[in-house]
């Protein structure tokens, strides 16, 4: 057996440069010393920043040291391996190699060509997509000089949409397309000199996030590279990314000018900007134009509305809304239709979402629950026969390998809430300034089968981690870099899941997974983990939660075509069998919460029905027994979660499966009230506070490698 372990893995940088690390871990029993990386890298491809050889010493048992090495592309790099050897001496002082397997890296540069489009067009498309900004000063170089170099550097790749003074500033726009792919690419420029020094400030825009960095970095690169032919210029420092925003969003985004005339005055001094207003015509000009397009936007709205809501009526045997609401006023519900409109008025912030895209969605005027059983509480939710719900969908992240599940939290434990997927690594999206924000980390897993956020060290100082499993338990945490790796001992095989929760109810949260061999459950000690298996039942999905409504946290676990209860009782497990459903093979997935809004906990599976396609299943305690009814019986449903993704104080069911996005809502019986048809299969569903506003909206992972938002309009 080795001394070591080794692990791998990259992250790209703003700045293109890639960073490689290689993590040497001491698996034997006593001291290694004398450890060296040697970096294994293609010099034609790379420049590496510094030696290739970096020593880390001696390492004491189960301790892991890491080296970082900077690599800077130079052109774009696909499927590329760097390997590393490692030497080191073991405790008889004997040499020992060993060479690391590579890791294959990606550094996407877009090959473009040119995009001829309107400045309409251009500018509309400045309101959606990802984007970057950077700035730069330079000394000893004219405006115009820069410009002519902007141009050899842009010729045949982007298209001059518009070129145009504003005071001393010229600002330009480009645009090109990706070859190869379908994506757009951006970019904006704004060219000022004060004092003696010219200022670049650039942004650049695509719908793809994955080749957005390699975009603007070539252009910079090229830039300098013409800018150095010019005697005495040089750079003299770039600009902070938050003065580039500023100064670029108050010249371009917040002027009202046609033909850059007619203008708003901005002065740039220090990176500070200052406005002049000029107030004539043109304004009120503008004014009016914005005024009508949004005139016409809401009458085309109302029409399309109209227009589905008469193909609804029509499939569901030609009944008028008329007679709809006769039948409903004569019921008594007007309170429900009220607290319907109520909840249509919930509309959400748009954020200058990225890449969003409306997804109307009619809902299914039939319930399709079973009777619920006899003196089961409920409250009165707003649905209705008619609902017409536009959902907004926003492409927020991009990765070469198939991203997989999904997790919400404050994974740094800093109290701001990400969204976190993973791959063959772990993919971290922050929502900040306005836009989307995504780096990697973690060992390379080759995709694993579940990710949890939460603080199972029980320190009481809110140390929130992220673990995840592939063949162990992984555990990473945030100090100014993510750092962790594998829990030595949680060698797992085929695990199917891991949650997190204080199923003793000792005020310890614990981590429990399931895997070939059964449930287990991990316990950290002051540095150290305990692990016991709770049982030897395989391929359970788990959740966590108080089922029985009697303030005690149970563990429940969905193991063939059963719902079975975990209960610590002081010493032992107690396992009681909530009952058996009708499906085929092995229930898919299994999630808790208050879903009829009454304050109950219960129990939602899903599987394959023998009666039809797929079904999913609610689960309650009565005190005495389990009851099971039927919440949809319609489609294979491999995801699912309660929340309140609608902002409404009223929790649903959101499902997800190969044909999109379900909400199912509670009133009586359950009602499927909305539909997202999404186009591709989902992989990982969650519901949360991803952009830290308070707004609840729904993530998910396709089989597309993308990560989308969908929120209310």
């Amino acid at each position: 057996m080795a001394d070591i372990e080794i692990k791998r893995g990259y992250e790209i940088l703003p700045d293109n440069n890639i960073r490689f690390g290689v993590r040497v871990i001491n698996s034997s029993d006593s001291a290694i010393s004398d450890v060296e990386v040697i970096l294994d890298y293609n010099e034609s491809l790379f420049e590496l920043e510094g030696s290739k050889i970096q020593k880390l010493g001696a390492i004491p048992p189960t301790l892991p040291r890491t080296v970082k090495f900077i690599l800077k592309p130079l052109g774009c790099i696909h499927y590329e391996e760097i390997g590393a050897t490692i030497l080191y001496k073991d405790h008889t002082w004997k040499k020992n190699t060993q060479n690391m397997h590579p890791k294959e890296i990606h550094c996407v540069c877009p090959f473009l060509k040119e995009k001829p489009i309107t400045r309409t067009e251009f500018l509309s498309l400045l309101n959606s997509g990802y984007m970057e900004e950077r700035g730069i000063n330079f000394e000893n170089i004219t405006p115009d000089k820069l410009i002519e170099f902007l141009s050899q550097t842009c010729n045949n790749r982007l298209y001059k949409v518009d070129e145009f003074s504003i005071e001393n500033s010229k600002i330009i726009y480009l645009a090109g397309d990706a070859l190869g792919e379908k994506a757009y690419y951006l970019f904006t420029v704004i060219i000022k000199e004060y004092e003696g020094i010219t200022q670049v400030l650039m942004r650049a825009n695509s719908d793809k996030i994955h080749g957005l960095n390699g975009f603007i970095n070539e252009i910079i690169g090229n830039l300098r590279h013409l800018i150095q032919s010019v005697h005495s210029a040089r750079e003299i420092g770039i600009i902070k990314k938050e003065q580039v925003i500023n100064i670029i969003d108050s010249v371009v985004q917040k002027t009202t000018f046609t033909s850059g005339e007619g203008a708003e005055s901005v002065n740039i001094e220090g990176s500070v900007v200052q406005h002049t207003e000029i107030k004539d015509n043109t304004e009120k000009r503008q004014k009016t134009h914005e005024e009508k397009q949004k005139k016409e936007k809401e009458q085309k709205e109302e029409e399309r509305l109209k227009k589905d809501q008469k193909k609804h009526i029509a499939k569901n045997g030609g009944i008028s809304l008329k007679k709809i609401l006769a039948v409903l006023m004569m019921l008594g519900l007007i309170l429900i239709v009220s607290l319907f409109l109520i909840g249509l008025m919930i509309t959400t912030d748009s954020n200058q979402t990225p890449k969003v895209t409306p997804i109307a969605n009619m809902t299914h005027s039939m319930p399709t629950s079973s009777p619920v059983p006899e003196g089961t509480p409920f409250t009165p939710t707003p649905t209705s026969t008619s609902i017409q719900t536009i959902w907004q969908e926003s492409d927020i992240g991009f990765t070469i390998e198939e991203q997989n599940h999904l997790a919400i939290g404050a994974g740094r434990g800093d109290g701001i809430m990400r969204v976190y997927s993973t791959t063959n690594e772990i993919n971290e999206y922050s929502f900040l300034n306005n836009h989307w924000e995504k780096i990697s980390f973690g060992d390379d897993f080759l995709s694993n089968n579940g990710i949890v956020i939460g603080n199972v060290h029980n320190n009481n100082k809110g140390n929130n981690r992220v673990y995840i499993t592939k063949y162990s338990v992984h555990e990473y945490y945030y100090d100014n870099n993510w750092l962790g790796g594998e829990v030595r001992g949680t060698s797992i095989i085929d695990e199917d899941g891991i949650v997190i929760g204080d199923v003793r109810n000792e005020d310890i949260n614990r981590i429990y997974i399931c895997d070939r061999d059964g449930i287990k459950e991990l316990t950290y000690n002051y540095g150290d983990w305990s692990i016991i298996e709770i049982n030897s039942n395989p391929y359970a999905k788990l959740t966590v939660t108080d089922g029985r409504n009697d303030g005690v946290l149970r563990l429940y676990a969905a193991i063939n075509d059963h719902v079975y209860e975990y209960s610590w009782l002081g010493s032992d497990w107690k396992v009681e069998d909530c009952g058996f459903v009708n499906i085929y093979n092995d229930l898919h997935t299994i999630c808790s919460g208050d879903g009829r809004n009454d304050g109950l906990n219960r129990i939602y599976i899903t599987g394959n029905s023998k009666d039809s396609d797929g079904a999913i299943y609610e689960l309650s305690y009565d005190g005495q027994n389990w009851q099971y009814i039927t919440v949809s019986d319609s489609v294979t449903v491999d995801h699912m979660t309660i929340a309140n993704a609608r902002n409404n104080g009223i929790n649903c069911l959101y499902t997800g499966s190969s044909k999109g996005i379900s909400e199912y809502t509670f009133s009586g019986t359950w009602v499927k009230t909305s539909n997202i048809e999404t186009g591709f299969e989902v992989n990982g569903l969650a519901v949360g506070n991803g952009r830290n506003d308070g707004i609840n909206r729904i993530y998910v992972t396709g089989d597309d490698n993308h990560l989308y938002e969908y929120s209310l309009e």
